[in-house]
């Protein structure tokens, strides 16, 4: 029961946070989808590794296609100059040290830029991050009570897919800071319009 109360402590302080930032008006509804959009995140990352490589990326190619949109029209506004989109996955196989394959690891999406400089590199790397607001504007359309099952479903899933794939990837924070003193200056400015913003 005390576990029970600390998890709605900690949803319900998420949410005030949200409803603060992004003016949304969460329902009751919502925290129930909220609920099961984690747990479908928590057991997608929990048996990355188990599930089969065609139904890992059937079920996260949603998510896959808008990470990967994302990355390819930042490009295009700041003159990234992308040149490629691929949305087909890539598998490889992970063994230990004694020859005994233990998983693998998958790419899921590419964009490839031929104009990575120091003042793109930073926004076009953590692109994706746009979708996290996205996500949770999709939550507020569930309703238990009105909608159709199937539509509150397919709502539950599209905006875990988003939620999941608004992470940025190893890559992209390689490229985010590869320019180090332009990158650290970004997040001091954007640190710095949060905090006297809000």
């Amino acid at each position: 029961m005390d576990l029970l109360l600390l998890i709605q402590g900690i949803f319900n302080t998420i949410f005030s946070k949200i409803n603060t930032l992004f003016d949304f008006d969460f329902s009751n509804d919502v925290y129930f989808a909220f609920f099961f959009s984690f747990l479908f995140l928590i057991t997608i990352k929990l048996m990355q590794n188990k599930l089969h490589f065609v139904l890992l990326t059937i079920l996260l190619l949603p998510g896959t296609f808008f990470h990967e949109l994302s990355h390819l029209l930042v490009s295009l506004i700041l003159n990234g100059k992308p040149s490629s989109f691929n949305i087909i996955p890539k598998r490889e196989d992970i063994f230990n040290e004694y020859g005994v394959k233990i998983g693998y690891s998958a790419t899921l999406g590419e964009v490839v830029s031929q104009n990575i400089k120091w003042y793109n590199a930073f926004f076009i790397a953590f692109a994706p991050l746009l979708l996290f607001p996205l996500s949770f504007f999709l939550l507020s359309f569930v309703n238990f009570n009105n909608f159709n099952l199937y539509v509150n479903f397919s709502l539950i899933y599209l905006s875990s897919n988003l939620f999941f794939s608004s992470i940025p990837s190893k890559q992209d924070f390689k490229v985010g800071f590869y320019y180090k003193i332009s990158s650290f200056f970004i997040l001091s400015i954007i640190s710095s319009l949060i905090y006297f913003y809000y």
